[in-house]
């Protein structure tokens, strides 16, 4: 009766939920505002529908489909989130920046819930599934404006970072961010390039010239020091406009002096905080400062600038940098930590090399080498965490070390034998990976049983019983395919073990629907 009573049910419920997304699937292409408010008056779940095999909210489909500023303005106020994501992981504001036509419409999906400038941003560096940022779509919109209000929330870095994650690139958008940048993020530097300039030149000028008489000297000096008095007070008028007309010029130059140099600790206090941003709470996706040279340049962003003042910037950046180089964000990841994550060799080298701590740890215990190991399949970056002293065997708070991880996400099976050559082949942590490594589901078939390959060329016991099982009865009952079956007998896994039970591995088989009923699967069955 339960059974009939579940299939009436389900029989019931699918047709009025098709039903249901064809309606709002035509609201959201064609509706207008007054009627889709009508719709929602009379269902309450409206805003949490979805629609598609991508499960697209209310508020994706009407950006897809370009839909109106009052179309657009009603969803959110019927609590439809910007920075919810379907099954390709993208929010809103990605498909915003790919689709969105008017700037009104666009700024205000952005700005949504009362965001600032630094969720803005958040929202704009925010990745998918395929790993793009969600600011990298905007190449894709026709509108230059869409660029250009994308390009003014981000950094040069987020350009770098955006540029490098991005198939084909991003010339448009990185074309709009500097076109941007040179007058809102560079002027004083500009200026001050441009000034240091004038002075070099003003001083091979001299030395090219014939010597000058004593009068003609003290002329020229007394001249020179006029005219740079009258420049400083003009300067500090410009610039302190509450100073007394009577005072003398002395306590305008000191005066002035103070202002400068409150004004190098605000901009130092500015570089700092971009030097090494920690992201936001969807980390990780806050951007750390990438090698300068993936940059976009233009040659009228060196306009009278001078070589000795751009290797000053840079000198100062990285000393920016090295001063913040262990510094933890709210929880407790380190610039190390991003920059692995980011899969920024140049920076993360750059940091080791300045003393960051290889074996530091979040709040959850992950070390940098399990960053490494959980986010890139270049062996290069775990090897280069255990040549600076990474402690291979260190554990998180809930008892899994970097083996584990890489037997159960790693798709380089190199990277596993590099974490195995800190191990002897019968420690449990090894059996325990080594579980992992033949139940696992998150890796190509053709990877998985090459990872089973390296731990069996480590040397580990195949018929031991490990918590009641030997590891070809957790491929029996947990393997997608019987080619990972395969791989343990060829290597002299015995089928006929049984466990206190009384149960074989083919028993185990039996109940696995995954797996293929070829020869090797008869092979398991020992009665035959």
């Amino acid at each position: 009766m339960k059974l009939f009573c579940r299939i009436f049910f389900v029989m019931l419920f699918f047709p009025i939920a098709a039903s249901a997304a064809d309606t709002y699937l035509k609201l959201m292409q064609t509706g207008t505002a007054k009627q889709i408010k009508r719709a929602f008056l009379f269902d309450g779940d409206a805003p949490f529908h979805t629609i598609g095999k991508e499960r697209n909210n209310l508020l994706i489909t009407a950006i897809i489909y370009d839909r109106s500023e009052d179309v657009i303005r009603l969803l959110l106020k019927a609590g439809i989130d910007a920075d919810q994501k379907n099954r390709e992981k993208r929010t809103a504001v990605s498909y915003a920046c790919e689709y969105c036509t008017g700037k009104n419409r666009f700024d205000l999906i952005l700005a949504s819930g009362g965001a600032s400038e630094k969720k803005i941003r958040s929202r704009l560096m925010t990745r998918d599934k395929s790993g793009r940022y969600a600011a990298s779509y905007a190449e894709k919109n026709s509108e230059s404006e869409i660029r250009n209000s994308v390009a003014s929330y981000l950094t040069q870095s987020d350009i770098a970072l955006i540029e490098q994650t991005t198939e084909g690139g991003i010339p448009l958008l990185a074309a709009a961010a500097n076109a941007y940048r040179p007058t809102e993020e560079s002027s004083k530097a500009v200026k001050r390039k441009t000034e240091k300039t004038k002075k070099s030149e003003a001083k091979q000028t001299e030395s090219n010239d014939p010597p000058a008489s004593d009068e003609t000297d003290a002329a020229d000096s007394e001249t020179d020091t006029s005219a740079a008095e009258s420049s400083d007070e003009k300067t500090i008028e410009e610039s302190e406009k509450n100073i007394p007309a009577n005072e003398n010029t002395e306590e305008k130059l000191s005066e002035k002096k103070e202002s400068g140099d409150e004004e190098k600790k605000v901009q130092q206090a500015a570089d700092e905080s971009e030097a090494v941003p920690l992201p936001p709470s969807s980390a990780p996706s806050s951007a750390v400062r990438p090698s300068a040279s993936y940059g976009k340049m233009f040659l009228y962003d060196y306009a009278d600038t001078s070589f000795d003042a751009e290797e000053e910037s840079a000198t100062s950046e990285n000393e920016l940098i090295i001063k913040n180089i262990n510094e933890q964000d709210s929880r407790g990841l380190t610039p190390l930590m991003y920059a692995l994550a980011r899969a920024d060799r140049d920076l993360s080298e750059t940091l080791i090399k300045n003393g960051a701590d290889v074996n530091a740890r979040d709040k959850e215990g992950w070390t940098p080498l399990m960053y490494a190991v959980r986010t890139q399949n270049d062996k290069s970056f775990a090897a280069m965490l255990i040549d600076a002293g990474a402690f291979v065997r260190a554990k998180n708070s809930f008892g899994i070390s970097s083996l584990l991880i890489a037997a159960e996400y790693s798709q380089n099976p190199d990277i596993v034998s590099l974490l195995l050559a800190s191990y002897s082949a019968a420690e449990n942590d090894v059996a325990k990976a080594f579980i992992h490594a033949i139940t696992s589901s998150n890796v190509p078939l053709q990877v998985q049983c090459e990872k089973i390959r390296r731990f069996i060329a480590k040397g580990v016991p195949l018929n031991v019983f490990y918590d009641g099982k030997t590891p070809l009865m957790y491929a029996a009952s947990s393997a997608s395919s019987t080619a990972v079956i395969a791989v343990l007998l060829e290597s002299g896994a015995l089928p006929f073990a049984r466990t206190a039970e009384g149960l074989r591995a083919f028993d185990f088989a039996k109940k696995n629907q995954a797996l293929e009923k070829d020869a090797v699967y008869r092979s398991l069955n020992t009665d035959n």
